[in-house]
């Protein structure tokens, strides 16, 4: 399960529109410590960890719909591959 998670991760972070939205609040969180704005940065940085936390959630909530997929689709077993399958 968690090389499906991490691949999940990937594929999440590292779409154009993801990559390109986490790259803007850290720049949002860069110009405003750059700019002396402790309060403005702090509220950039406390968004960031926000939506980082919902992304991550999401990812979560899609592996654990993939594996009961994979799990139906396997007759119930918990892997979709049996051993010495190739």
């Amino acid at each position: 399960m968690r090389a499906a998670g991490s691949s999940a991760v990937s594929r999440r972070f590292t779409r154009p529109e993801t990559r390109d939205w986490f790259r803007a609040q850290h720049r949002a969180i860069c110009e405003s410590v750059m700019a002396g704005d402790v309060e403005a940065a702090g509220e950039a940085a406390e968004a960031h960890i926000h939506a980082t936390h919902q992304a991550l959630a999401e990812v979560r909530e899609a592996e654990a719909r993939l594996q009961v997929s994979l799990r139906r689709l396997n007759g119930g077993h918990v892997s979709a591959r049996r051993e010495g399958d190739r």
